[in-house]
């Protein structure tokens, strides 16, 4: 600040300037003679951010002049951080200037923001370890501040430590719960200073998905004419809607077929009947939506063992090699009934 002042009278030796910042901080005054200058508390000079800030100066010349850093634009008691600096000067017979006023408005900092740590890429279902930040404000401000993931949970309260803060690591149960990009989620952690407007650091983290892990289940054994159920399970991580096929690998009836999902167990259901005996391949396929996982299981289709063997031997026949040899035969149960089943083996 530097200002002059004139009086019609002899230039004083003992004129005493004062200077009223207009923040509430310690009125500062001196005279031309001596040239120190107190403050109104009486000998020391006012101090803000831990500073000794310059006080006012007046010379033999008409000149004051002094320098002052405000704090926070929230010490002006003016709409907007408007301070009115007010500069009397009196002379030693008590004449004092009545028009030395200024309004000058302080303009709020924004904090500016650090992130000691980068993005990284991950897996879903993995821990995204993240690190420290700080950051710088030169006004003497409140502040507080926000960690937000970017996978849906919003803004979260973050301590500070001064101007420093550590960021806790976060699990991304799913790439598709990022909201920045398909499988990017943004970290974004924010300060404020109460004045507004707050500050922002930013890194992105890739989150892959991962194709579910199916177990198809145990080899299976059966009778013919008997069912087949199939009981897979699979491992994936929640929050994924998932759908399954299933393939019981039969001639008969080729094709995937849609198997019932349990999505709270994480299990795949399904049945088939095989006609004929034989080693059928069966392969459960699992979608998260985006990838498929699958296993395989053997089911063996046999007779039933506990049923003896009826023999029937057929009279001598010639035939030419490569002609059919028709044989005709007719079986009933011991009630009588006809046999649904029935399983010729040539000797």
């Amino acid at each position: 600040l530097g200002t002059s002042f004139s009086d019609p009278g002899i230039v004083d030796l003992n004129n005493v300037a004062s200077i009223n910042w207009g923040d509430g901080s310690a009125l500062e005054f001196c005279t031309n003679a001596p040239a120190s200058c107190l403050t109104e508390e009486g000998g020391t000079a006012p101090v803000f951010d831990g500073l000794v800030e310059t006080t006012a100066q007046v010379d033999t010349k008409g000149n004051v002049t002094g320098s002052h850093t405000y704090a926070d634009d929230s010490d002006c008691p003016g709409v907007g951080g408007i301070c009115t600096i007010e500069v009397i000067v009196t002379d030693k017979d008590g004449g004092a200037s009545t028009d030395g006023q200024l309004a000058l408005t302080v303009l709020n900092v924004s904090p500016v923001v650090t992130l000691d740590f980068v993005g990284a890429e991950i897996n879903e279902g993995q821990d995204f370890a993240a690190g420290t930040g700080s950051f710088t404000d030169p006004g003497a401000d409140t502040w507080s501040a926000t960690i937000n993931y970017g996978d849906g949970g919003g803004a979260q309260s973050l301590a500070l430590s001064g101007k420093t803060f550590t960021v806790l690591s976060h699990t991304y149960n799913d790439d598709t719960d990022c909201l920045f990009a398909a499988g990017v989620c943004q970290v974004t952690v924010t300060v404020d200073d109460e004045d507004g407007p707050v500050s922002t650091a930013s890194v992105l983290v890739t989150v892959n998905n991962l194709p579910p892990d199916v177990d198809a289940g145990d080899d299976q054994v059966i009778v013919l004419g008997n069912t087949v159920n199939i009981l897979a399970t699979f491992d994936d991580n929640a929050g994924e809607t998932h759908t399954a096929t299933i393939n019981f690998g039969d001639p008969n009836a080729p094709g995937d077929v849609d198997g019932t999902v349990d999505q709270g167990a994480d299990e795949v259901s399904g049945t088939h009947d095989y006609s004929e005996l034989g080693i059928y391949t069966v392969t459960v396929t699992v979608n998260d939506g985006t990838e498929d996982g699958s296993d395989t299981l053997t089911v063996r289709v046999e007779i039933d063992s506990s049923i003896d063997p009826i023999t029937a031997p057929i009279n001598n026949r010639k035939v030419q090699g490569g002609s059919v040899l028709p044989v005709h035969f007719a079986a009933i149960d011991s009630s009588g009934a006809p046999i649904d089943t029935l399983i010729v083996r040539v000797f």
